[in-house]
Parts: C-alpha cells; structure tokens; sequence
C-alpha cells in the first residue's frame, strides 16, 4: 500500500473553502441522497446546500448498460475465487478525525525521498489523542472543515510536539480524489464506508477496495498505480467495478451491513485503490468515538469476510463513468 512517487505539487481550491468543509460535514452528519446534484441539506453551520465531496466519480450512479471492460470475466474470477471479501474494519480501517481553527497545529516530517511532501509545507491540525490505524500503513486523516481538505498521512508515526509519516498528501474535497496517499493517488478519505452509514443502513456513494492482483497500469480517477502484477487477471488501480442491478438482492439473506454494501456496489461500484494482503479488502472507518456499530450491523470482528453478498456476479467497467 505504498504511496510511491507522483507530482510534485498539489493544485489547491480557493474558492467556497468554507462550503466546501460543510459538503463533509453533511457527508458525516447526514449521508445524502447521491449524485452531481447539489444536496438537498442545509448545514449545521450555516445556510448553505452544497456538493457532495469528490464530485461525479464518487457521487453519481453508475449508468444503466455500462460499457464493460472485455476482461472482466478473468479480474472478476480471480477477485472472487474465494466467494468473499474483507471488511477492514480495524488493524486497516480509516481512522477519521475532524479539525477546525481551534484544533492544535502540528509539525511533519516526511520520511521518503519522494519529493516536496504537502505535510511538510505548514504545521497541520491535528486534534489531541488522534492515532493512526494499527495495521502496517498506520494510516489517519484529519478532515479540515474550515478549508475543506482532507490531510492523510501514510505510516505516521505520533511525537510528543512533532509527528512523522512515510508519506502524506492534502486533498481538497471539491477535487475528484485524486492525488491522495493511496497507492492509486485516489484520497484515503473518497469512498471510505463511515461508521454512520452503517449505522444508518445506507451507503450514498462509490466504495474502495484493496487487491493483491493490482495491475501496473491505472485509470481515472487514479492518478497512479503502485500494482506489479503482470498476470493476466490482473485489475488496473481506478477501476470501477459493480454488482450487477440484475441481481435481486431482496431475495438474499445478508445482514444489515452487507445489504447496505451490496446495494450500493448495484448503484455506485468500488474503485481499485491499492495493494493489500487479499484478493479484495474493503475499506471502512475505524471507529475512534461512540459506540463501534459494526458487530450489531453483522460485522463482528475485523477482516470479517461477507460472503452472503454475491461476489462473483461483479463486473467491471470499461471507464468510471459506464462510458
């Protein structure tokens, strides 16, 4: 999951920084109902309806008859060999925290040679007590609400006054989601499953997943590709993949966590945004306050496999966009 080389300077928004930190916001606070529209939410913090984060890629439907990928069948056998897929619940699960004008500023070290590092440019928020994940990323984001960016660290590394990371990026949320810490480029906050969605049983967006069958090649929305498979089945970072609509899911019997899942890979898909230990591994939010939802959703220890959703009856698009 190494976010190796990639550009060396990060295009930065300046406009409606503010509504753009409220977009997140509605994102947290009050999954919205999808696509490029703009929501139908005023924010707690002002009157403001705004955009769902990283736009279209992320937000918009799949198409009806998308065009496929001609080698989907062979990605989709090898991706499902087992019948199952990984929550990431916890070791590798996203750790999501939230900072504003008061949250304390931090320095960061980046510790690759990779090139200006964003992290490095200025002292982050980062809130007191925040951790990164306990897997080998020890991965984190600090979703800035004031300027409407996520701050993603990639193997950081907490200080007494000062933090270090293997790497790390700043993302504006009105961006695609591109050039982020993902092996991919793709944000480590796009397409994260929210322990609120779970809760709430619904999911309003494209999901992510990890493989160990990632191809050197990518596609928008990736901006890159840390893959090195050269098998045949192998799957490009930034493709998007979908359950097929044909499948009735109201005659399946999943629990409330993976019928949420699963309806949402019909409308939205999963983008290939890294390497991981599995065939597929599903990215979700490590729980950091509040009640874990995710053992009372169906989901009741990490890297919980959900095979009650149909795997195998993915498919892979052509484009992100179904074209």
């Amino acid at each position: 999951m190494r976010p190796s080389n990639r550009r060396h300077s990060l295009r930065r928004s300046s406009a409606v920084a503010a509504g753009l930190a409220l977009a997140l916001a509605g994102l947290v606070l009050d999954p919205l109902s999808g696509t490029e529209r703009a929501a139908a939410h005023v924010s707690p913090f002002g009157g403001h309806t705004v955009e769902r984060p990283f736009g279209k890629a992320f937000n918009r439907e799949i198409p009806a008859d998308p065009a496929i990928d001609t080698n989907s069948g062979s990605i989709i056998d090898y991706l499902a060999a087992d019948g199952l897929a990984y929550a990431n619940l916890y070791d590798y699960g996203t750790p999501i925290y939230y900072a504003d004008n008061a949250t304390p500023r931090v320095e960061i070290e980046c510790t690759e040679p990779w090139g200006p590092c964003d992290l490095e440019e200025a002292a982050v928020p980062i809130p007191q007590g925040a951790e990164p994940n306990t897997g080998s990323d020890a991965a984190m984001v600090v979703v800035d609400r004031e300027t409407g960016r996520s701050i993603e660290f990639w193997q950081a590394t907490p200080g007494a006054t000062s933090w270090s990371t293997s790497w790390g990026e700043i993302v504006s949320v009105d961006s695609k989601g591109g050039y982020g810490s993902t092996g991919s480029g793709i944000s480590r906050l796009a397409g994260v499953i929210r322990t609120a969605e779970i809760e709430a049983g619904s999911i309003e967006h494209a999901l992510v997943f990890a493989t160990d069958n990632s191809c050197g090649t990518f596609r928008e929305p990736a901006t890159k590709s840390d893959g090195a498979s050269d098998r045949t089945d192998c799957i490009p970072e930034g493709a998007r993949v979908q359950l097929d609509p044909a499948v009735d899911l109201s005659a399946l019997s999943m629990s409330k966590a993976e019928r949420a899942v699963a309806v949402a890979l019909q409308r939205y898909g999963a983008y290939n945004i890294d390497n991981a230990g599995a065939r597929m591994a599903v990215m979700f939010e490590r729980p950091t306050t509040g009640t874990d939802p995710y053992p009372a959703a169906g989901l009741h220890w990490d890297y919980y496999a959900m095979e009650d959703i149909p795997w195998h009856q993915l498919r892979v698009l052509r484009e992100w966009d179904g074209k």
